[in-house]
């Protein structure tokens, strides 16, 4: 793979995004949009963690891209993409009326949690996979608010099962992707996932970060971490 594959615009651009008065989140058709990865992603699919706020993609640049090169040992490439359509996420609100839908309808839901809780905190849970599962399957309303949509949305990540239902759920309602709640608040300010990139998202080219890029990036934005109400 090339160093340089192709790259124009200024990635992390904020022109095209609004947030609406109910705290939905809309970003126009062809607003740039930005994501790393270690791989030439010229034609990926599926869903695609992404950042579309300036402030965002420079810190992941440094924290994520540092994180990514060590795990991987490969190079990090930024890669820049374009809203193919006007894209829209729901607010907080949406976010968790929609995860307790799916709670109650589908009752796989739970144990999914229960089994994801077991093996996500395996040197703390001694009780069988079993016990944990019918715990999450027999959540009170209080607890699906709290201990349920926590849990959850640390799941999203790792269940393809939760992660499929919860962004079918969302798309019926008319939205395209959703703020990253576990990474939002803590590595960024809005951090999002992308339902269906081949549907929403264009590829526009990637560059290979440097390790002088990643690192001054880094100790530039790396304050961001758990700091609240950073301007973009």
């Amino acid at each position: 793979m090339s160093n340089f594959l192709k790259h124009y615009g200024v990635m992390g651009m904020k022109w095209g995004v609004r947030h609406e008065k109910n705290g939905d989140i809309s970003i126009r058709e062809g607003t740039r949009i930005n994501r790393l990865s270690v791989y030439d992603e010229s034609a990926a699919k599926g869903h695609a963690y992404v950042t579309y706020l300036k402030s965002d993609t420079e810190h992941y640049k440094g924290f994520f891209g540092a994180r990514l090169r060590a795990i991987n040992k490969k190079p990090v490439y930024s890669i820049d993409l374009k809203a193919k359509n006007n894209l829209k996420a729901p607010s907080e609100a949406v976010r968790k009326q929609t995860f307790k839908e799916i709670y109650k309808t589908n009752p796989r839901i739970g144990k999914e949690l229960g089994e994801y809780h077991k093996s996500d905190y395996h040197y703390y849970t001694p009780l069988p996979r079993a016990f944990y599962e019918r715990k999450f399957s027999r959540l009170k309303n209080e607890d699906i608010d709290k201990t349920g949509y926590t849990t959850f949305i640390r799941s999203v990540g790792g269940n393809e099962y939760t992660r499929n239902q919860y962004f079918n759920a969302l798309s019926k309602k008319g939205y395209s992707f959703v703020t990253d709640d576990m990474d939002a608040g803590r590595f960024g300010k809005e951090p999002s996932i992308v339902f269906d990139r081949e549907k929403n998202l264009s590829y526009v080219g990637q560059t290979k970060l440097s390790t002088k890029e990643i690192m001054s990036t880094w100790k530039k934005e790396g304050a961001y971490i758990n700091k609240k109400n950073r301007r973009n």
